[in-house]
């Protein structure tokens, strides 16, 4: 069944309770809302529910809402704020401009050209983001794989390995169950605590303030450093001429922090999760290399 509603420019697309396969795209109609499902009007509202693998046509600039589907979802190029809550399903995100907010995720998560992600409750599966602005969540119960962010990035727990790449923003990771690979292309405040090893990547000419501590493990330091205090597991110094304050932990394996432009080669490590399927395995690729490192 396809339909097309007529709407005005405050047009919401609210999806509930559906199955299979949802998929959702903006394009240039900014006054009608195509439907390929059972749908219904209710003012400025289109309504879809219960129904199984739906397709939405809508204006750029419309606000969805997306709750309680145990589909696979894909939503790409809107300029409006999306919402997706109690999400069973894997999910795709691209080209989104406004505000992204994801509840209550039982599924892979793969993002791309996103200006702003936000995640509340746990998100139960990988994550990998590729070009977005800046990205906040509270637990993510997979690895994680980041690359190319202009902001910051904040996520309160991660229950596997996280990789984070070309990023220009503060980073703020204090609970890392797994490994830990973060390559700053500026430099910005870190807080990062991790279980596994910590691989730090700074850009060659990096002014910062270090705090490195690894309580269990070998810190190793390839670069020169103004060193305040150290002895074998931690370390408090100044890079270059000072700055932000880097702080990173690793509570049951080695640390590493490399400031000479040698962290290129991390990078290529985003790209095993550029979809969040491809994201197994990541953990052993970086144990593998924090172990070559470590005997170098």
């Amino acid at each position: 069944m396809s339909q097309r509603f007529n709407v005005s420019e405050n047009v919401r697309v609210e999806i509930r309770g559906c199955r299979d396969r949802v998929t959702v795209a903006g394009w240039d109609d900014a006054r009608t809302v195509a439907v390929d499902g059972a749908a219904r009007q209710d003012g400025d509202s289109i309504i879809i529910e219960n129904t199984r693998r739906v397709s939405v046509r809508m204006p750029r600039a419309a606000l969805v809402t997306m709750t309680h589907c145990e589909a696979a979802v894909a939503v790409r190029d809107i300029a409006g704020r999306v919402e997706l809550a109690d999400i069973d399903g894997d999910v795709v995100l691209s080209d989104l401009t406004g505000e992204t907010l994801v509840r209550e995720l039982e599924g892979d998560l793969s993002a791309r050209n996103i200006a702003t992600l936000k995640g509340e409750g746990a998100w139960d599966g990988d994550v990998s983001a590729r070009g977005v602005k800046q990205i906040e969540a509270n637990t993510i119960n997979g690895d994680v794989s980041i690359r190319a962010i202009d902001g910051g990035m904040k996520i309160a727990h991660v229950e596997g390995d996280l990789i984070v790449s070309g990023i220009r923003g503060a980073v703020d990771a204090p609970d890392v169950e797994g490994d830990a690979v973060i390559s700053l292309d500026a430099v910005a405040a870190v807080n990062l605590r991790a279980d596994g090893d910590v691989v730090l990547n700074l850009p060659s000419d990096a002014n910062a303030e270090l705090e490195l501590d690894t309580p269990r493990g070998e810190l190793v330091i390839r670069t020169a450093i103004k060193t305040a205090d150290r002895d074998e597991n931690h370390l408090r110094g100044t890079l270059g001429t000072g700055g932000p304050r880097i702080k990173a932990e690793s509570t049951r394996g080695d640390l590493i922090l490399r400031a000479r432009g040698e962290y290129e080669e991390y990078a290529a490590y985003a790209a095993y999760a550029d979809y969040a399927k491809y994201a197994g395995g990541m953990g052993r690729q970086i144990a593998e290399q924090v172990r070559e490192s470590v005997e170098q």
